[in-house]
Formats: C-alpha cells, structure tokens, sequence
C-alpha cells in the first residue's frame, strides 16, 4: 500500500474533513486537533484519505526505527480508522481500559469520539507517539 502524500488531487485536510457529514466531521476535526496537541505535527493527507501526522525519516530521526506516516486516522463508512505505529496488541494494557473502540490488527475502529474516554484516548496516542520502536508486534 502507498502511504505516500497524495499529490494527483492536491487538497487541504481542512478541505477534505468539511467534505465529511455532520457527526463524522466533527468527530474528524476534534480528533484532528487532539493529534496536533499530542505530536507537535500538522496533519498532511496521506493517499486520498488518510490524515497524518509525522513524516519521518532514520536520518530525521535516528533514534526511531520509523518512515512515513506516524500516527493517523482515516474516515471509512461512517467510522474512523485509527492507525497508530505498531499493530493493536502492542497497546493491550491501554484498549482493555477503552470501550467504543475495535481493535484490529493494524488499525483500530471507532465509531464516535462520544463513546470512548478522551482521556484514554490521548494517552493511547502519547503513547504511540513516544513508542519509536515501531515493528510488527
């Protein structure tokens, strides 16, 4: 799969979240801005409709065994797709502390920001964020 940023239909993630219906949108921009807290980052489209946060590099980074998108999210049929640095397993401890969210293998579903803990929600995403030992476990 190419996560690369998208460049044959460029436009803003302003642009493509107001593109988004009422409560998916909102759940979206709110989402949007707590990952703008969490990483220091703006968001970059990644593809044609993953927002993301982090481009990174092992020479912009050495420390971190990371390339390309951080962490993100995309809005998929009315939910959104969580995609964080290491499959859902890795973040066990966290998720079992969270209802309203479906863990999967390499991304985690939500429904709406309203059902889960905001709280739980930025600390999973800290979380991710500080973790640069990104692998397949």
């Amino acid at each position: 799969m190419d996560i690369r940023p998208h460049t044959a239909q460029p436009m803003s993630v302003a642009a493509f979240l107001d593109r988004l219906p009422g409560k998916q949108r909102e759940d979206c921009v709110q989402l949007c801005q707590l990952m703008m807290e969490v990483t220091g980052e703006e968001p970059v489209l990644w593809g044609p409709s993953i927002i993301g946060f982090g481009q990174k590099d092992d020479q912009q980074r050495p420390d971190c065994s990371c390339d390309g998108l951080e962490i993100g999210f995309a809005p998929r049929n009315g939910k959104i797709l969580l995609y964080l640095r290491r499959y859902a397993n890795h973040y066990q401890d966290i998720l079992q502390h969270m209802d309203g969210i479906e863990p999967g293998r390499a991304c985690m579903t939500l429904r709406s920001l309203a059902d889960i803990d905001l709280d739980t929600l930025r600390h999973l995403l800290e979380f991710a964020w500080q973790d640069c030992t990104r692998g397949n476990g």
